[in-house]
């Protein structure tokens, strides 16, 4: 599902699933992803054509798979994470950093080569402060999964209501939690 996976101040990654990719807004210009661009080309490009970027954020690809346990014999997920210090000096080649996704340039903005199966996946900006806490951009999972539309209507809530016994609608529904808590008044 389109989950919440972070929560912070600093500016959110507009992204979008486009043919199996994710297409972000963080600008990249003319730089070419090859096997021999190293971090510290990517992060200069980064950090010349975007304002919100500081030398030694970090930039953070967070994907989840769904996978079928055959030992359990139900859908699972697994989680990988793969991160960049923005160092302009880093003369690491992004093959070794990045080496289960796959990023890419399309039309001047940052981006990963297609992705296959189904998936949720984000970026993730962060900056360590002075004080040595940790200010993140909010995000949320981009997905690919025909079955979270499926299995995500109405008429699949309804069923499983009944599974469990339930004849009426939650007291506190999410889209309507302001009009029914008593707790939420005034805010």
């Amino acid at each position: 599902a389109p989950y919440q996976v972070s929560r912070g101040m600093l500016p959110s990654i507009d992204m979008h699933l486009e043919d199996s990719q994710l297409i972000t807004n963080i600008e990249l210009g003319d730089l070419v992803i090859t096997d021999e661009t190293t971090v510290g080309d990517l992060a200069f490009a980064i950090l010349e054509a975007n304002s919100s970027f500081l030398e030694d954020d970090a930039l953070s690809i967070i994907k989840y798979t769904q996978e079928w346990s055959q030992n359990l014999n139900v859908p699972m997920a697994s989680c990988d994470k793969e991160s960049i210090k923005l160092d302009s000096y880093d003369d690491t080649p992004l093959t070794a950093v990045f080496k289960r996704v796959k990023i890419c340039n399309v039309q001047g903005h940052l981006a990963t080569m297609p992705l296959s199966g189904d998936f949720g996946i984000t970026m993730v900006h962060s900056r360590k402060r002075a004080n040595g806490s940790v200010a993140i951009s909010t995000q949320c999972l981009e997905i690919q999964n025909p079955l979270f539309a499926q299995y995500s209507s109405k008429e699949q809530q309804r069923k499983a209501m009944i599974s469990y016994g339930v004849k009426e609608r939650a007291y506190l529904s999410p889209e309507k939690a302001s009009k029914f808590s008593k707790r939420n008044q005034g805010f």
